[in-house]
């Protein structure tokens, strides 16, 4: 077998994102985007509520901590740690926080996301598309630490 050496050029190495706020309770870190895909993580207060909205690209997400709804058109699914999604892009969807801590919730972009792009205001759709799964059970509290980990 022969290596297959890689010009270290194309590895990038980003420090940790400030915060955006979306709205009161909501913000976003765009963590990092490349090959077609951004990584995006938010963190939404007690309380709160990401109100629906729709854009062109498919949105994939994991909730990292806390739990919640998932609002999807007219339907609405319980998630909490663990529990993962996906959205195709074109249909309105939202999330209200259900739990009495924050929600962490780890966002895959594709296509990669325009800088500065803005949760556009919802539309009417009459059709959704949604699979939801399930994730482990047991509870963690979220980690504290900045650094970056592996995503498989």
């Amino acid at each position: 077998m022969t290596l297959v050496e890689r010009p270290k050029s194309r590895v990038r190495f980003d420090p940790a994102p400030g915060w955006t706020a979306l709205a009161g309770g909501v913000h976003v870190r765009r963590m990092v985007d490349g090959n077609g895909s951004s990584i995006s993580l938010y963190h939404m207060a007690q309380g709160r509520r990401f109100e629906l909205h729709e854009h062109p690209f498919a949105e994939l997400g994991v909730v990292l901590a806390g739990e919640g709804t998932l609002l999807v058109v007219d339907e609405e699914r319980p998630l909490r740690e663990g529990d993962s999604f996906y959205i195709p892009g074109g249909i309105p969807h939202g999330f209200a926080v259900g739990s009495d801590r924050p929600v962490v919730m780890l966002n895959v972009s594709v296509p990669q996301l325009p800088q500065g792009v803005d949760p556009p205001p919802a539309a009417t759709f009459r059709h959704a598309a949604l699979v939801v799964r399930a994730g482990p059970t047991e509870s963690k509290e979220p980690s504290k630490h900045r650094g970056r980990r592996s995503v498989e």
